[in-house]
């Protein structure tokens, strides 16, 4: 005996995502800089050590100040923890705290900074961060979605090569775990022929 399946028709969501390495910083929504520990924050933030520590930001892995303007992106301070430890974990979790922290920008741009990792693996590692921090499961359900719509490295014309090898191994990556988490979060008999 043949059963309908209880649950309506649904097509996997459509999710499109720009990529893009620069050397300068564009009009995004939203600007991250990488702050280490014992290490001031940029000049940009016209914050100095002292003041970020008075605001609870040291520079240590997780950590986040979000730092209004009054026109342009927003700034953000992210922990990078110690710079000497740092691996492609460390800066995926980072860029996940990036988009986690202003989750209302849909357009991220993160200042890449100099780290023991190499250039390639550090953008597959800040992409993934950040478009996985953003997932939501949208199939058979309806509500807000924490859309990122474009991400851009920032960095000198001497690593653009290597950066942006970096970010279309993180794009099949990042296109790859979106797909097996929506498929994952199905229930099993969405899944049958």
């Amino acid at each position: 005996m043949t059963h309908r399946a209880p649950y309506p028709s649904f097509t996997l969501p459509q999710r499109h995502l720009s990529v893009a390495v620069t050397e300068s910083v564009p009009a995004a929504g939203a600007v991250g800089h990488l702050v280490f520990v014992g290490e001031a924050p940029p000049a940009a933030s016209s914050l100095s050590s002292t003041r970020a520590a008075a605001l609870g930001f040291e520079g240590k892995a997780g950590s986040t100040l979000v730092l209004p303007t009054a026109e342009g992106p927003v700034f953000v301070l992210v922990g990078g923890g110690d710079r000497a430890a740092v691996d492609s974990a460390a800066l995926r979790d980072a860029a996940a705290q990036f988009a986690r922290a202003i989750e209302s920008q849909t357009e991220l741009a993160l200042l890449v900074p100099e780290t023991p990792v190499p250039d390639e693996e550090a953008a597959s590692a800040l992409l993934e961060g950040a478009a996985l921090a953003r997932y939501v499961h949208r199939i058979g359900a309806e509500g807000p979605e924490a859309r990122l719509d474009s991400f851009t490295l920032v960095a000198g014309a001497d690593r653009a090569e290597s950066l942006s090898a970096g970010l279309a191994r993180g794009e099949v990556l990042v296109r790859a775990t979106k797909l097996t988490r929506d498929v994952a979060g199905l229930p099993g008999g969405m899944l049958t022929a």
